[in-house]
C-alpha cells in the first residue's frame, strides 16, 4: 500500500502545535482529527451512494433523500 502525503497549511501545523502542552492534548487532538477524518469520508461516501452532494436539490422528493442531521 503506498502512502501519500497531504499538503496541510504550516500555519494551522504550527496552530495546532502549540496547543499541545502534553500527551493528554496530544490525544485529544488525534481524537478530534480522527472524527473529523471518519465523518469527513462517511459523508463523501454518502454522496457517492446518493448520487448528489449534501444540500443539492436534485435528491429532493426523489424518495432517495436526506431527511436530517443529529449529532453522532
Amino acid at each position: 500500500m503506498e502512502h501519500q502525503q497531504i499538503n496541510i497549511d504550516p500555519n494551522v501545523l504550527n496552530a495546532l502545535s502549540k496547543s499541545i502542552k502534553s500527551e493528554k492534548d496530544l490525544a485529544i487532538l488525534s481524537k478530534q482529527l480522527l472524527k473529523l477524518t471518519v465523518e469527513r469520508a462517511m459523508d463523501a461516501e454518502l454522496d457517492a451512494h446518493l448520487g448528489y452532494e449534501k444540500h443539492s436539490i436534485e435528491g429532493r422528493n426523489t424518495g432517495n433523500s436526506r431527511n436530517g442531521y443529529s449529532a453522532k
